[in-house]
Protein backbone atom coordinates (compact mmCIF):
# COMPACT_ATOMS: atom_id res chain seq x y z
CA UNK A 1 0.00 0.00 0.00
CA UNK A 2 1.12 3.46 -1.00
CA UNK A 3 1.71 5.76 1.64
CA UNK A 4 -0.89 9.02 1.13
CA UNK A 5 0.57 12.14 2.52
CA UNK A 6 -1.15 15.19 2.59
CA UNK A 7 1.17 19.15 3.59
CA UNK A 8 -1.57 21.59 4.30
CA UNK A 9 -0.21 25.18 4.56
CA UNK A 10 -2.95 28.36 5.21
CA UNK A 11 -2.57 30.93 2.74
CA UNK A 12 -0.66 34.00 4.15
CA UNK A 13 -2.05 32.72 7.82
CA UNK A 14 -1.78 36.19 9.96
CA UNK A 15 -2.60 38.82 7.39
CA UNK A 16 -6.06 36.35 6.54
CA UNK A 17 -6.89 35.77 9.86
CA UNK A 18 -6.82 39.59 10.40
CA UNK A 19 -8.85 40.46 6.80
CA UNK A 20 -11.31 37.96 7.96
CA UNK A 21 -11.89 39.51 11.20
CA UNK A 22 -11.88 43.07 10.18
CA UNK A 23 -13.99 43.39 6.58
CA UNK A 24 -12.27 46.86 5.86
CA UNK A 25 -8.65 45.18 5.37
CA UNK A 26 -10.10 42.99 2.54
CA UNK A 27 -8.42 43.61 -0.75
CA UNK A 28 -6.43 45.60 1.17
CA UNK A 29 -2.43 45.22 1.49
CA UNK A 30 -1.59 43.63 5.05
CA UNK A 31 1.65 43.46 6.38
CA UNK A 32 2.07 41.70 9.66
CA UNK A 33 5.43 42.54 11.64
CA UNK A 34 6.86 45.08 13.46
CA UNK A 35 6.20 49.37 13.37
CA UNK A 36 7.34 50.78 9.86
CA UNK A 37 9.60 52.99 11.70
CA UNK A 38 11.47 50.84 13.70
CA UNK A 39 14.10 48.45 12.67
CA UNK A 40 11.96 45.09 12.95
CA UNK A 41 11.04 42.70 9.85
CA UNK A 42 8.13 41.73 8.17
CA UNK A 43 6.34 38.43 9.62
CA UNK A 44 3.89 38.01 7.09
CA UNK A 45 2.05 39.55 4.28
CA UNK A 46 -1.24 39.55 2.69
CA UNK A 47 -1.20 38.45 -1.42
CA UNK A 48 -2.45 42.23 -2.12
CA UNK A 49 1.12 43.36 -0.23
CA UNK A 50 2.90 40.87 -2.62
CA UNK A 51 2.38 42.33 -5.46
CA UNK A 52 4.55 45.30 -4.06
CA UNK A 53 7.45 43.08 -3.61
CA UNK A 54 6.80 42.48 0.17
CA UNK A 55 7.91 39.52 1.08
CA UNK A 56 8.48 37.43 5.07
CA UNK A 57 11.18 38.19 6.95
CA UNK A 58 12.20 41.39 4.56
CA UNK A 59 13.10 44.98 6.80
CA UNK A 60 9.60 46.91 7.97
CA UNK A 61 11.23 49.87 6.36
CA UNK A 62 12.38 48.41 3.10
CA UNK A 63 8.57 46.77 3.07
CA UNK A 64 7.31 50.66 3.78
CA UNK A 65 9.02 51.93 0.81
CA UNK A 66 7.86 49.59 -1.46
CA UNK A 67 4.14 49.66 0.07
CA UNK A 68 3.82 53.09 1.86
CA UNK A 69 0.01 52.64 1.41
CA UNK A 70 -0.47 48.89 3.77
CA UNK A 71 -2.17 48.25 6.09
CA UNK A 72 0.97 47.56 9.13
CA UNK A 73 -0.22 45.60 12.27
CA UNK A 74 1.22 44.16 14.57
CA UNK A 75 1.56 40.21 15.53
CA UNK A 76 -1.50 39.49 17.37
CA UNK A 77 -0.34 35.73 18.39
CA UNK A 78 -2.74 34.87 20.91
CA UNK A 79 -5.55 35.12 18.41
CA UNK A 80 -3.58 32.91 15.84
CA UNK A 81 -2.96 30.30 18.43
CA UNK A 82 -6.35 29.99 19.18
CA UNK A 83 -7.47 29.88 15.04
CA UNK A 84 -4.77 27.60 14.84
CA UNK A 85 -5.81 25.05 17.25
CA UNK A 86 -9.55 25.19 15.41
CA UNK A 87 -7.64 24.44 12.31
CA UNK A 88 -5.38 21.44 13.74
CA UNK A 89 -8.63 20.31 15.36
CA UNK A 90 -10.55 19.84 12.06
CA UNK A 91 -7.25 18.15 10.72
CA UNK A 92 -7.45 15.39 13.23
CA UNK A 93 -10.95 14.34 12.37
CA UNK A 94 -9.63 13.08 8.85
CA UNK A 95 -5.74 11.04 10.53
CA UNK A 96 -4.34 10.80 13.89
CA UNK A 97 -1.43 11.03 12.47
CA UNK A 98 -1.15 15.01 12.57
CA UNK A 99 2.68 16.53 12.95
CA UNK A 100 2.48 20.33 13.09
CA UNK A 101 5.09 22.38 11.41
CA UNK A 102 4.11 25.58 13.03
CA UNK A 103 0.67 27.26 13.02
CA UNK A 104 -0.14 26.95 10.11
CA UNK A 105 0.71 23.83 8.47
CA UNK A 106 0.92 20.13 9.25
CA UNK A 107 1.68 17.14 7.22
CA UNK A 108 -1.20 14.78 7.47
CA UNK A 109 -0.61 10.57 6.98
CA UNK A 110 -3.81 9.63 5.55
CA UNK A 111 -2.53 6.30 4.10
CA UNK A 112 -5.49 4.45 6.62
CA UNK A 113 -8.09 6.58 6.08
CA UNK A 114 -8.82 5.48 2.78
CA UNK A 115 -10.86 3.08 3.77
CA UNK A 116 -13.53 5.26 5.73
CA UNK A 117 -12.90 8.68 3.60
CA UNK A 118 -12.74 7.78 0.66
CA UNK A 119 -9.50 8.13 -1.89
CA UNK A 120 -6.58 10.45 -1.12
CA UNK A 121 -7.62 12.87 -3.58
CA UNK A 122 -10.99 12.61 -2.16
CA UNK A 123 -9.43 13.34 1.59
CA UNK A 124 -7.28 15.82 0.23
CA UNK A 125 -10.27 18.08 -1.25
CA UNK A 126 -12.62 17.71 1.46
CA UNK A 127 -10.21 18.90 3.74
CA UNK A 128 -9.51 21.41 2.18
CA UNK A 129 -12.87 22.68 1.77
CA UNK A 130 -13.86 22.04 5.66
CA UNK A 131 -11.42 24.40 6.24
CA UNK A 132 -12.73 26.99 4.20
CA UNK A 133 -16.39 26.43 5.59
CA UNK A 134 -15.14 26.25 9.44
CA UNK A 135 -12.88 29.10 9.61
CA UNK A 136 -13.05 31.30 6.47
CA UNK A 137 -9.77 30.86 5.44
CA UNK A 138 -8.03 29.28 2.67
CA UNK A 139 -5.14 26.25 2.56
CA UNK A 140 -3.07 25.30 -0.10
CA UNK A 141 -2.92 21.32 -0.31
CA UNK A 142 0.29 19.08 -1.50
CA UNK A 143 -0.52 15.27 -2.06
CA UNK A 144 2.15 12.57 -2.62
CA UNK A 145 3.90 9.57 -1.36
CA UNK A 146 6.04 11.24 1.12
CA UNK A 147 6.80 14.33 3.53
CA UNK A 148 9.26 16.15 0.96
CA UNK A 149 7.12 16.15 -2.73
CA UNK A 150 4.21 16.69 -0.26
CA UNK A 151 5.28 19.78 1.10
CA UNK A 152 6.85 20.90 -2.60
CA UNK A 153 3.43 20.34 -4.09
CA UNK A 154 1.23 22.49 -1.70
CA UNK A 155 3.86 25.53 -2.95
CA UNK A 156 3.18 25.27 -6.74
CA UNK A 157 -0.29 26.61 -7.06
CA UNK A 158 -1.53 29.04 -4.26
CA UNK A 159 -3.83 30.62 -2.82
CA UNK A 160 -6.18 27.51 -2.60
CA UNK A 161 -4.70 25.21 -4.46
CA UNK A 162 -4.33 21.50 -4.90
CA UNK A 163 -1.54 20.07 -6.32
CA UNK A 164 -0.91 15.62 -6.75
CA UNK A 165 2.61 14.68 -7.49
CA UNK A 166 2.51 10.76 -7.26
CA UNK A 167 5.17 8.47 -8.89
CA UNK A 168 4.63 8.77 -12.51
CA UNK A 169 4.33 12.71 -12.34
CA UNK A 170 7.20 13.07 -9.75
CA UNK A 171 10.17 14.16 -12.79
CA UNK A 172 7.50 16.24 -14.46
CA UNK A 173 6.51 17.94 -11.83
CA UNK A 174 9.56 18.81 -9.87
CA UNK A 175 13.19 18.32 -11.93
CA UNK A 176 12.63 21.36 -13.63
CA UNK A 177 12.03 23.70 -10.32
CA UNK A 178 14.96 25.85 -9.00
CA UNK A 179 17.12 23.90 -6.06
CA UNK A 180 15.73 26.69 -3.87
CA UNK A 181 12.61 24.56 -3.56
CA UNK A 182 14.34 21.91 -1.62
CA UNK A 183 13.19 22.27 2.19
CA UNK A 184 16.49 23.72 3.39
CA UNK A 185 18.39 24.88 0.72
CA UNK A 186 18.10 28.97 1.16
CA UNK A 187 20.32 31.75 -0.92
CA UNK A 188 23.74 30.76 0.08
CA UNK A 189 23.21 27.23 -0.44
CA UNK A 190 21.61 28.07 -3.85
CA UNK A 191 24.47 30.41 -4.71
CA UNK A 192 27.25 27.56 -4.14
CA UNK A 193 25.18 25.13 -6.06
CA UNK A 194 25.04 27.03 -8.88
CA UNK A 195 28.87 28.14 -8.90
CA UNK A 196 28.75 24.14 -9.82
CA UNK A 197 26.37 24.61 -12.37
CA UNK A 198 23.19 22.83 -10.95
CA UNK A 199 20.68 25.24 -10.92
CA UNK A 200 17.37 22.41 -11.03
CA UNK A 201 16.61 20.03 -8.86
CA UNK A 202 16.85 17.57 -11.91
CA UNK A 203 20.64 18.67 -12.29
CA UNK A 204 21.16 17.12 -8.69
CA UNK A 205 19.17 14.04 -9.79
CA UNK A 206 21.16 13.60 -12.93
CA UNK A 207 24.64 13.44 -11.28
CA UNK A 208 25.79 10.59 -9.99
CA UNK A 209 25.33 10.29 -6.18
CA UNK A 210 28.79 9.63 -5.49
CA UNK A 211 30.18 13.17 -7.09
CA UNK A 212 27.38 14.68 -5.01
CA UNK A 213 28.17 13.20 -1.84
CA UNK A 214 31.85 13.58 -2.86
CA UNK A 215 31.14 17.35 -2.97
CA UNK A 216 28.86 18.37 -0.13
CA UNK A 217 28.90 15.11 2.47
CA UNK A 218 26.02 13.34 4.08
CA UNK A 219 24.17 16.48 3.38
CA UNK A 220 24.86 15.86 -0.78
CA UNK A 221 23.89 12.14 -0.44
CA UNK A 222 20.83 13.79 1.35
CA UNK A 223 19.79 16.39 -1.49
CA UNK A 224 20.67 13.46 -4.24
CA UNK A 225 17.81 10.92 -2.56
CA UNK A 226 15.32 13.80 -2.14
CA UNK A 227 16.12 14.69 -5.88
CA UNK A 228 15.26 11.26 -6.71
CA UNK A 229 11.76 11.73 -5.05
CA UNK A 230 12.78 9.42 -2.24
CA UNK A 231 12.08 10.33 1.72
CA UNK A 232 11.76 7.86 4.27
CA UNK A 233 10.40 10.07 6.88
CA UNK A 234 7.34 9.36 8.51
CA UNK A 235 4.77 11.86 9.86
CA UNK A 236 5.21 11.72 13.68
CA UNK A 237 2.08 13.30 15.63
CA UNK A 238 3.79 16.31 18.01
CA UNK A 239 3.91 14.86 21.86
CA UNK A 240 6.79 16.81 22.63
CA UNK A 241 6.69 19.79 24.46
CA UNK A 242 4.73 22.76 23.46
CA UNK A 243 7.54 25.20 24.78
CA UNK A 244 11.29 25.15 26.71
CA UNK A 245 11.82 27.89 28.54
CA UNK A 246 13.94 29.45 31.94
CA UNK A 247 12.87 32.10 34.62
CA UNK A 248 14.98 33.52 36.99
CA UNK A 249 13.55 35.00 40.37
CA UNK A 250 16.29 37.18 41.88
CA UNK A 251 16.84 36.91 45.39
CA UNK A 252 16.10 41.01 45.63
CA UNK A 253 14.47 42.91 42.94
CA UNK A 254 16.67 44.98 40.46
CA UNK A 255 16.51 47.71 38.65
CA UNK A 256 20.26 47.14 36.71
CA UNK A 257 19.77 46.25 33.02
CA UNK A 258 23.19 44.89 32.65
CA UNK A 259 22.23 41.98 35.37
CA UNK A 260 18.85 41.14 33.51
CA UNK A 261 20.98 40.76 29.99
CA UNK A 262 23.64 38.73 31.63
CA UNK A 263 20.70 36.71 32.70
CA UNK A 264 18.93 36.33 29.33
CA UNK A 265 22.28 35.80 28.11
CA UNK A 266 22.59 32.35 30.50
CA UNK A 267 19.32 31.47 29.73
CA UNK A 268 19.10 31.96 26.01
CA UNK A 269 22.00 29.59 25.82
CA UNK A 270 20.61 26.98 28.20
CA UNK A 271 17.54 26.97 25.98
CA UNK A 272 19.49 26.94 22.28
CA UNK A 273 21.37 24.18 23.98
CA UNK A 274 18.56 22.33 24.70
CA UNK A 275 16.86 22.62 21.42
CA UNK A 276 19.52 21.49 19.57
CA UNK A 277 20.34 18.29 21.48
CA UNK A 278 16.45 17.21 21.29
CA UNK A 279 16.98 18.35 17.16
CA UNK A 280 14.17 21.15 18.04
CA UNK A 281 13.63 24.21 16.50
CA UNK A 282 11.36 26.76 17.97
CA UNK A 283 9.59 30.10 15.84
CA UNK A 284 7.77 32.49 18.78
CA UNK A 285 10.28 34.26 21.59
CA UNK A 286 8.39 35.14 24.46
CA UNK A 287 9.93 37.73 27.36
CA UNK A 288 8.20 37.63 30.55
CA UNK A 289 9.00 40.36 33.05
CA UNK A 290 7.25 40.15 36.88
CA UNK A 291 7.47 43.73 38.60
CA UNK A 292 7.94 43.79 42.19
CA UNK A 293 4.44 44.68 43.01
CA UNK A 294 3.71 41.22 40.73
CA UNK A 295 2.89 42.97 37.94
CA UNK A 296 3.45 40.65 35.27
CA UNK A 297 4.50 41.98 31.20
CA UNK A 298 4.44 39.25 28.45
CA UNK A 299 5.62 40.08 24.67
CA UNK A 300 6.75 37.93 22.37
CA UNK A 301 8.06 38.03 18.73
CA UNK A 302 7.41 35.48 16.00
CA UNK A 303 11.18 34.94 14.13
CA UNK A 304 10.99 34.35 10.09
CA UNK A 305 12.28 30.90 10.45
CA UNK A 306 12.04 28.07 13.31
CA UNK A 307 16.17 28.07 14.75
CA UNK A 308 17.77 27.27 18.15
CA UNK A 309 20.85 29.99 17.85
CA UNK A 310 20.88 31.22 21.01
CA UNK A 311 22.77 34.42 20.09
CA UNK A 312 19.69 34.95 17.99
CA UNK A 313 17.42 34.21 21.27
CA UNK A 314 19.97 36.28 23.17
CA UNK A 315 19.89 39.38 21.30
CA UNK A 316 15.88 39.78 20.11
CA UNK A 317 15.06 38.62 24.11
CA UNK A 318 17.03 41.91 25.39
CA UNK A 319 15.71 44.03 22.53
CA UNK A 320 12.09 43.38 23.76
CA UNK A 321 12.96 43.91 27.17
CA UNK A 322 14.58 47.02 26.84
CA UNK A 323 11.65 47.94 24.70
CA UNK A 324 9.20 46.96 27.57
CA UNK A 325 10.83 47.58 30.79
CA UNK A 326 9.46 50.39 32.83
CA UNK A 327 12.28 50.97 34.94
CA UNK A 328 10.65 49.64 38.09
CA UNK A 329 12.31 47.11 40.22
CA UNK A 330 12.29 43.48 38.74
CA UNK A 331 11.68 40.15 40.56
CA UNK A 332 11.55 38.14 37.80
CA UNK A 333 12.50 37.70 34.30
CA UNK A 334 11.68 34.89 31.50
CA UNK A 335 12.03 33.51 28.33
CA UNK A 336 10.79 30.68 26.63
CA UNK A 337 10.78 29.48 22.84
CA UNK A 338 6.60 27.69 21.31
CA UNK A 339 5.94 26.93 18.10
CA UNK A 340 8.32 23.91 18.68
CA UNK A 341 9.20 21.41 15.60
CA UNK A 342 11.39 19.10 14.57
CA UNK A 343 14.56 20.23 13.47
CA UNK A 344 14.28 18.05 9.60
CA UNK A 345 16.12 19.42 7.57
CA UNK A 346 19.25 20.36 9.57
CA UNK A 347 21.85 18.66 7.47
CA UNK A 348 20.87 20.27 4.23
CA UNK A 349 21.24 24.22 6.29
CA UNK A 350 24.99 24.31 4.53
CA UNK A 351 25.43 28.01 4.65
CA UNK A 352 22.98 29.62 7.20
CA UNK A 353 25.60 31.14 9.42
CA UNK A 354 29.13 29.08 9.73
CA UNK A 355 30.48 30.66 12.56
CA UNK A 356 27.41 30.94 15.03
CA UNK A 357 27.17 27.10 13.35
CA UNK A 358 30.78 26.58 14.83
CA UNK A 359 30.54 28.42 17.91
CA UNK A 360 26.84 26.40 18.91
CA UNK A 361 28.35 23.15 17.97
CA UNK A 362 31.93 23.34 20.17
CA UNK A 363 30.00 25.01 22.97
CA UNK A 364 27.79 21.87 23.24
CA UNK A 365 30.42 19.50 22.68
CA UNK A 366 32.49 20.91 25.06
CA UNK A 367 29.03 21.24 27.90
CA UNK A 368 28.38 17.42 26.75
CA UNK A 369 32.21 16.08 28.30
CA UNK A 370 32.74 19.05 31.30
CA UNK A 371 28.95 19.95 32.36
CA UNK A 372 27.27 23.00 31.40
CA UNK A 373 28.92 25.54 33.56
CA UNK A 374 32.11 24.80 31.51
CA UNK A 375 31.71 27.19 29.14
CA UNK A 376 29.86 30.35 27.97
CA UNK A 377 29.41 32.55 24.49
CA UNK A 378 31.67 35.22 26.18
CA UNK A 379 34.60 32.84 25.60
CA UNK A 380 34.12 31.83 22.29
CA UNK A 381 33.35 35.56 21.30
CA UNK A 382 35.93 37.05 23.19
CA UNK A 383 34.31 38.67 25.41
Amino acid sequence: MDTCIIHIDMDAFYASVEQRDNPKLKGKPVIIGADPSGRGVVSTCSYEARKYGVHSAMPIRTAYKLCPTGMYLPVNMRKYKVVSDEIHEIFRRYTPLVEPISLDEAFLDVTHSRSLLGTEVEIALKLQKEVKEITNLTASIGLSYNKFLAKIASDLRKPMGFVHIHKDNFKEKIWPLSVSRIWGVGPKTRVYLEQLNIKTIGDIARLPDSVFEGWLGKAGKQLFLLAQGIDNRKVEPAHEQKSIGKEITFNEDITNSNQVKRCIAQMSEQIGSRMRKNNLKGKVLTVKIRYHDFTTVTRSFSFPDHMNNDKDIRDWAFSIFKKNWTGDPIRLIGISMSNITTDMMQQLTLFTDQKEDIICETMDKIREKYGFESINRGHLEGK
